[in-house]
């Protein structure tokens, strides 16, 4: 009776802390999953274990708490390499992986766990796991300003059916988008991006449609006010990440400009979305 009531109040933990992430509140979900680890010591079936694990790997990652990320994320892959029918979920562990070691400025390693997962996910005929990858070496080839690189990745991903009606589907349009724009192909860019506007709003996804706008008004059809109301709906879900990294864009942007005022200013957004992120680290309990 007494396993049966912790399997119970693992599962709720557990749930909890996905309906959590869903939620994109992280650190809530961490508090959860770390609840529900106390329980997991119960619970005997591998996967669930290898499950935890992955999941608890990537609530870390969005908090960037990249070194419990990569802990948890290579006891995950270590248990899912041992079961042929979840490799879609080795793919996923090892692009984790990758991942952290891009954000950790570790190129060349997080670029081989990138190859190594689209080489498997090719080899296993998963082409949504196959355009994960690809989105992810676009990531990269972004952080290392080879645009020309990242677009064909996410062009690449984006040719795969399975992959773009996949929720991640829409990210790789914006990722396209954001690209074309920075490197000057903005017919291109216009196209992809009213592709990626309609699908945000028949989904409703608030997030994508922020900065699907304001990756627009930077580059193409300017108008202040739209770029602060893209930012301030950035900020009210909490995604300090990606605040922190387009409002340093939109001040260098300035900066290249000489509009100094508003590169100070942006610039300093930039800097209050870095306090944040930190603030937020100090929520776990």
């Amino acid at each position: 009776m007494q396993k049966t009531d912790d399997m119970l109040q693992y599962y709720f933990l557990f749930f909890s802390g996905q309906y959590m992430f869903f939620k994109k509140k992280y650190i809530d979900a961490i508090n959860y999953y770390k609840l529900a680890e106390d329980k997991l010591i119960k619970i005997e079936d591998e996967i669930e274990k290898a499950e935890f694990y992955y999941h608890l790997a990537i609530s870390y990652y969005h908090i960037d708490q990249y070194f419990f990320s990569l802990a948890y994320a290579e006891k995950a892959l270590t248990i899912f390499r041992e079961f042929e029918d979840y490799a879609h979920r080795s793919i996923s562990s090892e692009m984790i992986l990758g991942a952290n070691k891009l954000d950790l400025f570790r190129y060349e390693s997080a670029y081989e766990h990138y190859s190594h997962a689209l080489k498997f996910a090719k080899a296993k005929q998963i082409p949504e796991s196959e355009g994960k990858a690809y989105h992810n070496l676009g990531i990269l080839y972004i952080r290392r300003n080879m645009l020309s690189e990242a677009k064909d990745c996410f062009k690449n991903a984006l040719q795969l059916q399975d992959y773009i009606q996949s929720i991640n589907g829409l990210k790789s349009i914006y990722n396209l988008t954001h690209v074309l724009y920075k490197s000057g192909h903005i017919e291109e860019a216009r196209e992809w991006y009213d592709k990626g506007l309609k699908r945000a709003e028949k989904e409703g996804d608030k997030e994508y449609l922020a900065k699907l706008t304001l990756v627009n008004t930077l580059y193409d059809e300017y108008n202040e006010s739209v770029l602060t109301n893209s930012l301030d709906i950035l900020e009210k879900l909490d995604l300090w990440n990606d605040v922190a990294e387009l409002t340093l864009e939109v001040g260098c942007y300035y900066k290249k400009s000489d509009d100094i005022k508003n590169a100070a200013k942006y610039l300093e957004k930039c800097i209050h979305a870095r306090d944040q992120i930190l603030k937020v680290t100090e929520e776990l309990k």
